[in-house]
């Protein structure tokens, strides 16, 4: 948004004090020049219109499984945990992409269900640690105990929450292997 109007402001100075309020002749050449000016303004804002539509459309998908982790999290652990991160969801999110599928939130609500543990682990620590107080927390155990967990951890995306991982892994009864 600053380059639009940076570019608009710059445009109507040049615009108003040279050609529509001019102290003498404006050379063809000049107007010529403006209106170059004002088509690579158009030009300008068009692409980044269309970049960040493309952003936001190829993202929507990680970003409307959020939300759904969001309310899971709020309706199966409690609002009053909830300290969302947007960067470690996202971040977490990014690198785990290729699990998300259209049945998996149904698989993490039965994953709740079965294993009432882990609704009350998260509790217990999502006040102290801060990764427990994120919607992904329920993701990472999913991964935990469904998929490959040497991939959870060849490929964990946050080295400041190793930690956190060795509680996850613990608490479904995987050795970490990952040094302290």
């Amino acid at each position: 948004m600053q380059v639009r109007t940076l570019l608009q402001h710059a445009y109507a100075e040049l615009v108003h004090d040279s050609v529509y309020k001019p102290v003498g002749p404006v050379p063809k050449k000049a107007e010529r020049q403006i209106a170059r000016s004002m088509a690579l303004m158009e030009t300008t804002d068009e692409l980044f219109c269309n970049t960040m539509k493309l952003l936001c459309d190829t993202n929507k998908p990680r970003n409307d499984f959020l939300e759904e982790l969001k309310e899971l999290y709020i309706n199966k652990i409690g609002g009053s945990y909830l300290n969302k991160e947007d960067k470690i969801n996202y971040c977490f999110l990014d690198e785990y992409r290729v699990f998300i599928q259209d049945d998996l939130l149904i698989k993490l609500i039965n994953l709740l269900n079965e294993k009432e543990y882990i609704p009350t682990k998260i509790q217990q620590r999502a006040m102290a640690n801060l990764f427990f107080a994120q919607p992904v927390v329920i993701f990472a155990y999913w991964i935990a105990i469904t998929e490959d967990s040497s991939k959870l951890q060849s490929e964990w995306p946050l080295p400041g929450y190793l930690n956190e991982l060795r509680m996850i892994l613990s608490d479904v009864g995987i050795s970490s292997g990952i040094g302290y």
